[in-house]
């Protein structure tokens, strides 16, 4: 309606307001907007993006953080305005607002934000680079007597899953660097949630796989990090005590075909 009505560039005019209220009002109606196909490109057609970037840059309250990253990330599904963002560099302000939040919802939100950025393999790479899986498990995860909420930790398996079918040494290494070697994810494999469950099986085999399967494997993986991979997910992981459970009692036949 609001697109048909040509009231776009309006929301857009009122992302701009130095007013909070407005500000967030006008942010909830544009996330809502950018999760459109059809409609971000009409976004990015009436300068929506570079508001963002100024609204993240500048806002203190996590409320503006939270609506923005949440915008962004919708808003990145849009190639040129992808392209957009990571020139006016979102890597750092997604940085920021991981370093200091305090509220699990803007966490979420901004772990989504670098999970829908990488959507493409250089921007993975960038991202890599940039050491975002580190954030996103420090953040995700917290700290050794912490408890996430369950929200929180699918948000930060489910880009973990994303990242770790890039199979390049640089992104492994990070993974099990960010993660105890995998223990800090397998210790949700007795979960009760399906979903967390799948998920922590999927990246344990994501990080196996150019262990087990060299020929898929990217030609930068020596044998002897190979080697230290497989043995880190046996030793720190109890990566063959939980695949074997999985193919005794099965929880998830997808994957327990992927195991075979």
């Amino acid at each position: 309606l609001l697109r048909h009505l040509g009231l776009v560039v309006r929301i857009i005019n009122l992302v701009q307001r130095p007013n909070e209220d407005i500000l967030n009002g006008a942010l909830s109606i544009l996330s809502i907007l950018s999760a459109y196909e059809n409609t971000r490109s009409e976004v990015f057609a009436a300068g929506g993006v570079a508001p963002l970037i100024v609204i993240l840059r500048c806002a203190q309250g996590e409320s503006l953080q939270q609506r923005a990253t949440r915008t962004i990330a919708n808003q990145s599904q849009h190639t040129a305005s992808c392209q957009e963002l990571f020139r006016l560099d979102i890597l750092k302000l997604i940085h920021d607002v991981m370093e200091n939040c305090e509220n699990e919802d803007t966490k979420i939100s901004a772990i989504r934000a670098l999970r829908l950025l990488g959507k493409t393999g250089d921007k993975c790479q960038k991202i890599i680079e940039a050491k975002g899986i580190t954030q996103v498990c420090a953040v995700g995860f917290g700290s050794p007597g912490d408890s996430p909420s369950e929200d929180l930790i699918k948000a930060t398996l489910k880009t973990l899953v994303h990242f770790s079918r890039v199979h390049h040494p640089i992104c492994v290494k990070q993974i099990m660097s960010s993660t105890n070697n995998l223990a800090v994810v397998t210790k949700f494999s007795t979960h009760e949630d399906a979903e967390i469950y799948n998920m922590v099986l999927t990246i344990l085999l994501n990080v196996m796989k150019p262990c087990v399967s060299p020929e898929r494997s990217s030609a930068a993986f020596k044998q002897d990090l190979l080697d230290e991979i497989l043995a880190l997910l046996c030793w720190k992981a109890n990566a063959p005590t939980i695949l074997a459970m999985e193919l005794k009692n099965p929880r998830d036949n997808s994957i327990s075909e992927c195991i075979f």
